[in-house]
């Protein structure tokens, strides 16, 4: 992904791979969809079908507006999920991997 980063298994720290969660996937929509509001994203689009979101995280001093998209997945009725992020935008010095840590890193506690 040029110009931007996606969580992913082969990524060594724990908080840039996709989140997994023993949660069906409409359970899990639900907690994504609250957290993205309780951290005061914008939510860009919402596809309730598919069970994407694209968010806009707001900028700050040395950062630019980021664009994060979340993804849902798991097998239908079964409480097994993951949520993957991929996240465009940054800064002065990136800070891609932040954004997705100012997510991943609440979530984890808020479903785990």
């Amino acid at each position: 992904m040029a110009g931007g980063f996606q969580t992913s298994d082969a990524h060594p720290d724990p908080h840039l791979r996709p989140v997994r969660v023993a949660m069906r996937a409409d359970e899990l929509w639900s907690e994504v969809c609250t957290m993205v509001e309780d951290l005061g994203w914008q939510v860009h689009s919402k596809d309730e079908r598919a069970l994407v979101l694209v968010a806009k995280r707001p900028g700050g001093l040395l950062s630019k507006t980021a664009t994060v998209t979340l993804t849902v997945a798991g097998p239908a009725g079964l409480p097994s999920s993951q949520v993957a992020l991929a996240c465009e935008g940054g800064g002065l010095f990136g800070g891609l991997e932040g954004v997705v840590k100012e997510f991943t890193v609440p979530f984890t506690r808020r479903v785990c």
